[in-house]
């Protein structure tokens, strides 16, 4: 039932319009010749290889939905297969990693991205089965499976380098533990881990050393970690709320990983170190132009599974205790579905149903549309013009090109959530009126503001 659910919210997720990053990996696909462009052409940050193999795959459909549809498969996939994962702790195990992950705000977001995110957790979680298989009972059928996960969560996002990490740390520290012999234990560890080694290398050759980066605002390190602590539970995503989710969020997952050392169990290394060893050392070092709450989504992933964990372990010690672990699941599951209503409710910005609101207002043959920010509307408009279905021509003229011929509609976003959009805008000496407005929910896409330019002669400057 709550395995539905997850399926339930991610597809209706699925139903809302692309946003400019899913936009830009449809266009960055579409001008390609063969697949092997997408390794070997892009060489851009929002090249997700997989994401971009199937966006080629399915063309040009009429449906945001298919954009989204193995996005969609993904999610419900690492959702099942957390509960696999949790089956170790009893009836309750499988129970709580339904409702913590199938209910995770952040996991229902990116599972109804067309990008490579779903795909990630997907092969991140599965990598984590894989492993604890081996370790118990070293199969070389699973040397070769953990391999292809591997490499799927490469070509999915680069950010499975914290798990390969993650990884490559347990079974270091439970090998020798299974062997007389170190030599053996290394050979054993690293037969393990040399196909991902050599794709990982081949894939620099081929891309990573020529990666180009996307851009995007200026960010603080400790909100953005605060952000996404909060978000996994359900916080707020800023303010003291956010702080105090945050920090609980850590707190806990502290002492299910501190449980987990306690049992001899090794695989809270591979926790840790994918989690939070790795994502620390990789900002520190590289200190990133960009940072998004979406690059720690292994963390989240990773953190939900060590709260399933201990709440598992609490809820057997009486019924008082199941209770407690009950209300507390619930309070998480209530704040993360509060934020997947809102992302049901506006979407990720709405180009598309502002364009429509212009068409449907405009009174001439000919629609003139202005912008700010000419590369992000060039980008959705080649997306989204051929889906207006209007007989009337659109004319997008750069700033450059308003004082002298000023655009009927100015079609503007906001990137500061705490700025109030203005109701008239002054533009080359032209009044411009809102008319209309588009929310977005929190971490992808914007909001939107149509405004009309007021008749009238133009004001004095």
């Amino acid at each position: 039932m709550l395995l539905a659910w997850a399926a339930a919210l991610r597809a209706s997720a699925c139903q809302t319009e692309l946003w400019l990053d899913e936009v830009w990996s449809v266009l960055l696909v579409r001008e390609l010749g063969s697949p092997l462009g997408v390794l070997d052409a892009i060489h851009h940050d929002n090249n997700h290889y997989l994401n971009s193999w199937f966006l080629q795959a399915i063309g040009e459909p009429r449906d945001f939905f298919v954009y989204r549809l193995h996005s969609l498969v993904a999610g419900v996939g690492t959702v099942a297969l957390a509960c696999v994962w949790a089956r170790g702790r009893g009836r309750a195990g499988p129970l709580l990693a339904a409702l913590l992950l199938g209910n995770s705000y952040l996991l229902v977001h990116y599972s109804s991205e067309a990008r490579g995110y779903a795909l990630l957790l997907l092969f991140a979680v599965a990598s984590l089965l894989v492993t604890r298989r081996f370790l118990s009972q070293r199969r070389p059928a699973d040397t070769a499976l953990y391999a292809l996960c591997a490499i799927g969560g490469f070509l999915s996002h680069l950010s499975f380098l914290h798990v390969f990490l993650g990884i490559a740390a347990w079974t270091a520290v439970a090998l020798p533990k299974a062997s007389a012999q170190r030599r053996e234990a290394a050979w054993r560890w690293l037969g393990y881990h040399a196909v991902p080694l050599l794709f990982l290398a081949g894939l620099w050759l081929v891309d990573l050393r020529f990666l180009r980066m996307g851009g995007g605002p200026d960010y603080r390190l400790g909100e953005v970690v605060v952000s996404a602590l909060s978000y996994a539970v359900g916080g707020p995503g800023a303010g003291i709320g956010a702080w105090l989710a945050a920090g609980a969020a850590a707190l806990a997952c502290g002492v299910a990983l501190a449980a987990l050392r306690r049992e001899g169990r090794d695989e809270w290394v591979g926790l840790f170190v994918a989690a939070v060893v790795s994502p620390a050392l990789l900002v520190l070092a590289t200190e990133p132009e960009v940072l998004f709450v979406r690059y720690f989504l292994v963390s989240v992933a990773f953190g939900l599974l060590l709260l399933t964990d201990l709440a598992a372990r609490v809820a057997v010690r009486g019924r008082a205790a199941a209770w407690a672990v009950g209300g507390v699941a619930a309070c998480v599951a209530l704040g993360n579905g509060l934020h997947t209503a809102t992302l049901l409710r506006d979407g990720r910005g709405s180009f598309h149903a502002a364009l429509r609101t212009i068409a449907e207002r405009e009174t001439t043959n000919t629609i003139t549309l202005g912008g700010v920010n000419e590369r992000l509307d060039a980008m959705l408009l080649a997306f989204y013009a051929p889906h207006l279905r209007t007989d009337k021509s659109l004319r997008y003229l750069p700033p450059e090109d308003w004082s002298r011929e000023p655009p009927n509609w100015l079609l503007l976003s906001r990137t500061d959530r705490r700025l109030s959009p203005r109701e008239e805008a002054m533009l080359e000496g032209q009044r411009y009126r809102r008319v209309a407005s588009f929310p977005s929910a929190a971490l992808s896409g914007r909001e939107w503001f149509v405004y009309r330019l007021e008749p009238g002669p133009a004001a004095s400057p």
